[in-house]
């Protein structure tokens, strides 16, 4: 039996999936200045349609960067589920959560064990999709016994 996708694929496919170029301000810890970079994001549609596979890369900031991402939705749930992984770690970093208002805003959540650490990092993802050519994704962290804070900020617009 397979599932059948919805209007929640089609909203992937449309706003998301495709190539970018990324304007990154990266926030190493707060209070600190932004670093600022620039990147690529390859986005499509696999699995008939069912997630939106990420391919990201760039160099600055920390070096050479390269992340693979996932995104679907999950009927059963009813939420989005978002699987991030990259060059500078090896946790599988997991979130779920669901749009707002007219759908142009996906809030996810979710918590991560890095290596070497003794607690648990809550990390929250925030796509909003300003056009078809434009979106923001921003990544808040929180520390344990610390404040949430702004980490990321990612301007997407669609390459040529």
């Amino acid at each position: 039996m397979h599932a059948d996708i919805g209007p929640q694929h089609e909203i992937l496919a449309r706003c998301l999936a495709g190539s970018w170029n990324a304007l990154v301000t990266l926030w190493a810890a707060p209070g600190q200045p932004p670093i600022q970079h620039e990147g690529q994001m390859h986005a499509e549609m696999t699995l008939g349609d069912r997630f939106l596979q990420q391919v990201y890369h760039s160099q600055g900031g920390f070096g050479d960067f390269h992340g693979r991402g996932l995104i679907g939705f999950n009927p059963g749930r009813g939420e989005f589920e978002y699987l991030w992984i990259d060059n500078t770690s090896t946790a599988l970093q997991i979130e779920s959560g669901r749009t707002e208002g007219d759908w142009r805003t996906l809030v996810l959540n979710g918590s991560t064990l890095f290596a070497g650490m003794t607690a648990r990092i809550e990390h929250r993802s925030i796509f909003t999709i300003r056009s078809d050519d434009e979106h923001l994704y921003q990544r808040y962290v929180r520390q344990p016994g610390k404040n949430l804070h702004l980490q990321l900020e990612i301007l997407y617009t669609r390459a040529p």
